[in-house]
């Protein structure tokens, strides 16, 4: 019984082996070869680059460009932008308008008062 198991084992491996030897019918070389000619037809990409879009390319000379924007400044159409000049026309605050002290003195009347908690509990 344990030979007859042994043998079918061994004949079934040597199946399984033997198709896999076979499976490959092509030599190295000739995948290289392909693979050459599908990348110079354009099939494959030829790197594993993500962005294989072509680049842009403006149709106004910079020249062109900073003039546009000259006159659209002079006509009002663009801001300056940023922080020190947004686009409302209001400044941003440069920090907290009330003093440390008077923050403190402020929650220690609100602690008193019981209208919120010291420390932990």
């Amino acid at each position: 019984m344990k030979a007859t198991r042994t043998l079918l084992g061994a004949a079934v491996l040597a199946v399984i082996c033997a198709t896999s030897v076979n499976a490959q019918t092509e030599s190295r070389e000739q995948v290289k070869a392909e693979t050459k000619a599908a990348v110079k037809a354009g099939a494959i990409p030829a790197s594993e680059t993500p962005n294989q879009q072509p680049a842009l390319k403006s149709t106004k000379t910079r020249a062109d460009r900073k003039a546009e924007t000259k006159a659209a400044k002079a006509k009002g159409e663009v801001n300056s932008g940023g922080e020190a000049n947004p686009a409302d026309g209001k400044a941003k605050s440069a920090g907290p308008t009330a003093k440390r002290s008077d923050v403190k003195a402020e929650t220690v009347k609100a602690v008193k008062a019981g209208q919120t908690t010291s420390g932990e509990k």
